[in-house]
């Protein structure tokens, strides 16, 4: 699989299934980014967001992950004492409409699953056999299971630095768990900006 993935990046010879979720994990960690970055705090003594989120790009939650553990939340941040990066590129409308619109097309048009909705069950059953004969697909497969589990705590945790009451705050998240990869990206995008 990884094999097939290295000969032709362009286009593996992937399930349509494990396509999408290999797709997604290039969206996934920019989801991350819009929602953690910007209230992350700035105390000297917490750790750097850049590598981090930087780095899951291409190593997925398991490089995001000691930053997404032991990061620090600004409870009381505002536009003007968020980072630069924070405020301008991943709390800001345009780029969270864009990161919806890329997350709604390019797991689907990349994985060709949007055109073979009708064949879904077997869809499915090559990929579980697939699943079984692969490490490289069982750990990608896990990290797409984690991200979007973490970006639901991420979510719930950043709707309550943006004012909304904890257990609403709780069920905004939960709900991300509905619509894996859109569902932080709708949040990004529907969110209120934070306070001036």
């Amino acid at each position: 699989m990884l094999q097939s993935f290295l000969e032709n990046p362009t286009n593996p010879d992937f399930t349509p299934i494990f396509s999408f979720v290999f797709a997604s994990l290039g969206i996934m960690p920019l989801s991350v980014a819009s929602i953690a970055v910007p209230t992350a705090s700035r105390d000297p003594g917490s750790l750097p967001w850049a590598p981090f989120v930087g780095l899951s790009l291409f190593g997925g939650y398991f490089a995001a992950g000691p930053y997404l553990s032991f990061r620090t939340v600004d409870e009381d941040v505002t536009k003007s004492s968020t980072s630069w990066v924070g405020r301008n590129v991943f709390d800001n409308k345009l780029f969270n409409v864009g990161l919806l619109l890329l997350a709604l097309y390019y797991p689907l048009s990349a994985s060709g699953l949007a055109s073979s909705l009708d064949q879904l069950p077997q869809a499915w059953e090559s990929f579980v056999e697939v699943a079984k004969g692969s490490q490289f697909v069982s750990t990608s497969s896990m990290d797409f299971v984690i991200f979007n589990c973490m970006i639901a705590l991420l979510v719930a945790q950043d709707a309550k630095v943006r004012g909304d009451e904890p257990t609403k705050a709780n069920l905004i998240g939960l709900s991300t768990l509905l619509l894996p990869v859109w569902g932080g990206a709708l949040y990004c995008a529907l969110r209120p900006s934070l306070k001036e």
